[in-house]
């Protein structure tokens, strides 16, 4: 694997462009154990990268990852709120976008347990009012409209958490 290959990722539109990334870093990353993240987006963001790349061995590590991260109690267990940025939406949505085209089907299967934990978490701990999209109840609320409405808002609004559909 080449140490720079470019890659395409517009922070902006949520499609492919121009950037760069050190793939030998990415696959040592992929290669290691994961560490309980709660809902961070870096799976998505390694599995793209795996994509951008033709990289199935790297796909396969990163699509295991997010598995992990959404059925593992030890890693679920960490997660303590419901938010967008660390929480069990961002967890849903990060895993609902990467189970979209997985190859992986009980990244799927995965899914409804997390809908589940997520509307059960908010009705017992909701999120402070004052909180901002990342960490309060506007974020949840988003997620939650997003996955299940026939006409969910704008997919472009996940782009400031480096998802998109």
């Amino acid at each position: 694997m080449p140490e720079h290959t470019a890659l395409s990722v517009d922070l902006h539109t949520g499609r492919r462009a121009q950037a760069s990334c050190n793939a030998l870093q990415l696959g040592e990353k992929l290669g290691q154990a994961e560490q309980p993240e709660g809902a961070n987006p870096a799976h998505h963001l390694r599995r793209e990268t795996a994509l951008a790349l033709n990289d199935d061995t790297a796909r396969r590590l990163a699509e295991h990852a997010a598995l992990q991260a959404a059925t593992d109690p030890r890693q679920t267990g960490q997660i303590t709120d419901t938010s967008l940025c660390h929480g069990w939406a961002g967890l849903l949505l990060t895993t609902e976008r990467i189970a979209a085209d997985a190859a992986r089907l009980d990244l799927r299967e995965a899914l409804p347990a997390l809908r589940d934990r997520l509307t059960a978490e908010t009705q017992h701990h909701p999120a402070p009012e004052h909180a901002g999209l990342l960490t309060g109840p506007a974020g949840v609320l988003l997620t939650l409209h997003t996955l299940t409405t026939a006409r969910p808002v704008d997919p472009e609004w996940e782009t400031c958490l480096l998802l998109s559909p």
